[in-house]
């Protein structure tokens, strides 16, 4: 899926859960992959003091242990067939994990959204949740109760709103179908409107049937459209349209219909109607069953438009 990885770890079992996936996620014969293991060092959570002050005695033995525990990994890895290389830094983990990422040009960044390691602990909830606000490629997250299945073929989970910002999660997902031959399933979520509040710009509960009768035509057209494009290069395409709030579906969506990953953008918004992606992407990491591929809509115009070259910086 891309050719360089970085993956955070924190010396716990739940952190290294993720490791499990790097065959998912790039396969280990791919020409010019690269795995990148990255330990932070947080000393000043081991004792009582300062956080600006790091007994350099204390640094030395966290930095020896932490390098002896990474080539362990490392070992693991290359056996099976992948560069690794690794690294060992102080500061905040979030911090690193991004000034890493963009200075060895990362295409994705991999974690378990959960970890702790003996008196330390890297609350990796919020590691991950500031990692996805930071990032500029995507990452991807799993949680540590997740288990991996091993069914073929796998079943991919793209939300889309109609937005080029949701399409964003496109190529990504495209990308991941065809590398494992999964099927996709385009899903897309309308919220019922509130009658109350439409009175003022309608006449009739008719016009407001009317109304969202056109809506759902008009999505299953658009979902058919990008359906289409897809069936064009050989991936298989399911749809389905559900009206409710979106991160509800979505999950009762990844139940019933069996779904191996989620692949979505983190902001999206479509006519009326808006979909608060970054809000809906944090939803469903705090409740998915399943793991969960961001891609990040960066905007950096001052009318909110979308840098498409960064948000698809993973995607070859």
């Amino acid at each position: 899926m891309s050719r360089k990885i970085l993956i955070p770890l924190d010396q716990s079992e739940l952190a290294e859960h993720v490791l499990t996936y790097v065959p998912w996620l790039v396969p280990p014969d791919k020409t010019g992959a690269e795995i990148f293991l990255l330990s932070v060092i947080e000393p000043w959570r081991y004792y009582f003091g300062e956080v600006d002050y790091n007994p350099p005695e204390l640094v030395e033995s966290l930095r020896r242990a932490t390098l002896e525990y990474l080539e362990g990994e490392a070992a693991k890895l290359r056996d099976a067939g992948y560069a690794v290389s690794i690294q060992v830094a102080g500061g905040d983990a979030a911090e690193i994990i991004l000034e890493v990422a963009k200075a060895f040009d990362i295409s994705l960044i991999a974690m378990s959204t959960h970890g702790r390691s003996g008196m330390a602990r890297w609350a990796m909830g919020s590691v991950a949740e500031r990692v996805v606000q930071g990032a500029t490629m995507p990452i991807f997250l799993v949680r540590e109760s997740t288990t991996m299945l091993e069914r073929e073929p796998l079943r991919l989970l793209v939300p889309l709103d109609g937005s080029e910002l949701a399409e964003l999660a496109l190529p990504k997902a495209r990308e991941a179908a065809k590398n494992r031959g999964a099927e996709i399933l385009l899903l897309h979520v309308l919220e019922k409107p509130i009658e109350d509040s439409m009175r003022l710009l309608l006449d009739s509960r008719e016009e407001l049937n009317a109304m969202v009768e056109d809506w759902q035509v008009d999505v299953q057209t658009y979902l058919e459209s990008v359906a289409e494009g897809l069936r064009a290069e050989g991936i298989q395409v399911a749809m389905r349209i559900a009206w409710g709030r979106p991160s509800e579906i979505i999950e009762q969506t990844v139940e019933a219909e069996q779904i191996d990953l989620i692949v979505m953008s983190t902001h999206g918004r479509t006519g009326l109607s808006r979909w608060v992606f970054g809000s809906i992407a944090s939803k469903v990491l705090h409740t998915s069953t399943c793991p969960l591929l961001l891609v990040r809509a960066i905007q950096d115009g001052p009318d909110g438009t979308v840098d498409k070259d960064k948000a698809l910086a993973g995607v070859e």
